[in-house]
């Protein structure tokens, strides 16, 4: 005789499995717990058959599903027959735009790499009694560059500063 299993908290159906015959009573079966005698209805494909109230129903079968909330929050299906609420996102949504603050800081920290990079150059170019001017010339526009973007007011003002500073300008040939 054929059973049909179900999970014993969820209902979900396992699958087929064969009675056991009863050892005191030849020719009958046996019934383990969790067991259903009725078939399964058809199983659609995102779905899945549940023994409930004494019959299988069908249930969406979403677990695992990741979806995001208008407020950016990532939540994951964990139950049979959850779906995805109305307005959710499937994708993750891009992160928000960085504020003034961060901007100000990253361009302030790309800054002052730039002027560490600028020294390499001016090694074994400027002359030896012009290096202290040279690295006085780095200094100032470092410094100007961090004031001018902690004064800016708007995060393209204060990616502008550093697009618009020209370090060679103290390097004997450079721009200024």
């Amino acid at each position: 005789m054929k059973l049909h299993s179900y999970h014993p908290q969820t209902g979900e159906y396992l699958g087929e499995i064969d009675a056991p015959e009863n050892p005191r009573a030849p020719g009958q079966y046996l019934a383990p717990a969790f067991c259903a005698t009725d078939n399964p209805p058809e199983i659609p494909e995102g779905s899945a058959a549940v023994w409930r109230d004494g019959q299988w129903v069908i249930l969406a079968d979403n677990r695992g599903a990741e979806y995001w909330l208008p407020d950016g929050s990532r939540h994951v299906i964990e139950d049979l027959g959850e779906s995805v609420p109305a307005g959710a996102l499937l994708v993750a949504p891009p992160p928000p735009a960085p504020g003034l603050e961060q901007v100000q800081q990253a361009e302030i920290a790309a800054v002052l790499a730039d002027f560490e990079a600028q020294k390499l150059p001016g090694i074994g170019v400027v002359m030896p009694g012009v290096w202290g001017a040279f690295l006085g010339t780095l200094d100032y526009t470092a410094t100007a560059a961090r004031a001018a973007i902690l004064e800016a007011e708007t995060v393209e003002a204060a990616r502008a500063v550093r697009a618009a500073i020209v370090w060679d300008a103290g390097l004997p040939g450079g721009a200024g």
